[in-house]
């Protein structure tokens, strides 16, 4: 599964990760494997190293001032604009992959009460 890459983002939905049928038969231990998936698909995610689940669902969809169709994609965008700028982000993620989200906080749209 994928041998020569440390960190291996998952943009996938219900039905795509359902066909991966989780978790890998050969996963390499230095590996992350990130998926960024909905809330009701992450059950379908081990709880264990190598994998890490990063769920979105309405509320991040609001905040992000995004589709909730095409969060995943657009949050995936925003973190490649991101690693471009600051070399080091990919390297803070293989250590705490929730730095994924995090390293985003920035983008989200100001909540006015």
């Amino acid at each position: 599964m994928l041998p020569h890459y440390d960190l291996v983002f998952f943009l996938l939905g219900k039905n795509y990760l359902q066909a991966l049928q989780l978790p890998f038969e050969k996963v390499n231990d230095k590996q992350r494997l990130v998926f960024i998936c909905s809330n009701s698909s992450k059950k379908l995610i081990p709880e264990k190293h190598p994998y890490y689940r990063i769920p979105m669902g309405h509320n991040d969809a609001r905040e992000f001032h995004y589709g909730l169709v095409g969060l995943k994609g657009q949050l995936f965008k925003l973190f490649a604009h991101e690693a471009v700028k600051s070399r080091g982000l990919l390297e803070e993620v293989y250590e705490n992959p929730q730095k994924f989200v995090t390293g985003l906080e920035h983008y989200k749209q100001k909540s006015y009460a």
